[in-house]
């Protein structure tokens, strides 16, 4: 018999990247790197932006806006994290499952930039149904 090899998914991942958790009840959830990048920009809030054609979701650090989402640090500052709820039901994400995305830095644009695969969308709601 020939062996598999078993692919654990609770496995921490991510410790070195930056990375984000989306949580099924909406929250970002930003590992250790991604926090002190954060920090390093003085984010107390940010922004959510959304590229459709590219599928890409943009965080922007920004001054207190009424548009912003405010980032919440825990005390041993090594996470950090906010509610996207709406956002995340806006672009049709799937959250009923604990989601890890890889953040990269746009110098240019002055975001978080994270890649969100095909297969973590679905309609959002109010979307136009039956054609296509």
């Amino acid at each position: 018999m020939a062996y598999e090899l078993f692919v654990n998914r609770g496995a921490r991942t991510g410790w070195i990247e930056p990375a984000v958790g989306i949580t099924k009840t909406g929250r970002f959830n930003m590992n250790k790197p991604l926090t002190q990048l954060l920090r390093s920009k003085k984010a107390q809030f940010v922004l959510l932006f959304w590229d459709p054609d590219h599928r890409r979701i943009g965080i922007k650090p920004s001054g207190k806006d009424n548009r912003a989402y405010q980032v919440a640090y825990n005390e041993r500052d090594n996470g950090s994290g906010f509610h996207g709820t709406h956002f995340l039901q806006h672009i049709g994400f799937d959250n009923s499952v604990v989601r890890r995305l890889f953040v990269e830095y746009n110098e240019k644009d002055g975001m978080f930039e994270i890649q969100v695969p095909a297969e973590f969308l679905s309609k959002p709601k109010g979307a136009a149904k039956g054609k296509g």
